[in-house]
């Protein structure tokens, strides 16, 4: 009951980029729902919240504690996010739009953690430029494997990605196995401000920002193996004053794959 009642808890509380405050948060409402679950027998049912024991009268009281703690958590979440774009919007912090490139292969099949340590050109290209001018009309020569109709890579440009909506990246023929992609936007601010961003990925995800890494994310392994699954990761990006360059890597296991990217 534990796991799952502080799992539920974590997925309402505020993700305001504080650790030890979301720490409190959660430690605060799981005591208090703990303790009122306890002393009434309530049980717990993943998605549907407390729930009565065999045995138990129903309790309204319990009911009203756990949607008064839904309410709060939104409340928060909602300032939080009024708060982050009015400092966002001070800031003149400007999200330019996405390109992408791929997919890029090191072997026929391959080993997904051995194309995502491998620096395909494009890669090497932005990086190699930091803040510089990187030219996005270039044309890329893809390695060719079996089954591959096209080995020419372009950067492509995507204005029709929206923030906050999962968009489908580039891949090889099927079973796309253990495949790179790249996406690049610029950002732009009036000062120096930390933004906060959340990207929801699928299996390895790595970002860098102005040509340094500042974050790294893995699939999970699962119980049959290297499991997909979606999962929203926290990324802190510290803007300097002008243009920055964000370039994300995503390296697929299988299959379609996709990425979404929001600002909290």
């Amino acid at each position: 009951m534990s796991k799952r009642l502080t799992m539920r808890l974590f997925s309402v509380c505020p993700m305001n980029g504080n650790r030890g405050t979301r720490v409190n948060c959660h430690r605060r409402r799981a005591l208090r729902l703990l303790a009122i679950l306890l002393s009434a027998r309530i049980g717990w049912v993943a998605g549907q919240g407390p729930t009565c024991a065999a045995g138990a009268e129903p309790s309204p009281a319990v009911e009203a504690v756990w949607q008064d703690l839904l309410r709060e958590a939104a409340t928060t979440r909602h300032k939080e996010a009024v708060e982050t774009r009015k400092t966002l919007d001070e800031a003149g912090v400007t999200l330019g739009p996405w390109q992408a490139i791929g997919p890029f292969q090191e072997a026929a099949f391959g080993i997904a953690r051995r194309c995502f340590d491998t620096p395909f050109a494009p890669e090497q290209d932005v990086l190699r430029a930091g803040l510089g001018p990187v030219d996005t009309g270039h044309t890329f020569e893809a390695v060719k494997f079996p089954g591959m109709l096209e080995t020419k890579r372009t950067w492509q440009p995507h204005p029709e990605w929206v923030d906050g909506y999962r968009h489908l990246l580039p891949r090889g023929p099927a079973p796309s196995r253990n495949e790179s992609c790249y996406v690049l936007r610029t950002i732009t601010a009036k000062r120096d401000i930390t933004m906060p961003a959340v990207l929801r990925t699928e299996d390895y995800t790595r970002v860098w920002l102005n040509g340094l890494q500042v974050a790294e994310f893995e699939s999970s392994l699962g119980l049959y193996g290297w499991a997909r699954v979606p999962k929203s990761c926290a990324v802190t990006l510290p803007l300097k004053a002008g243009q920055n360059r964000l370039l994300v890597k995503f390296t697929s296991l299988h299959n379609a794959h996709g990425f979404a990217f929001h600002i909290p």
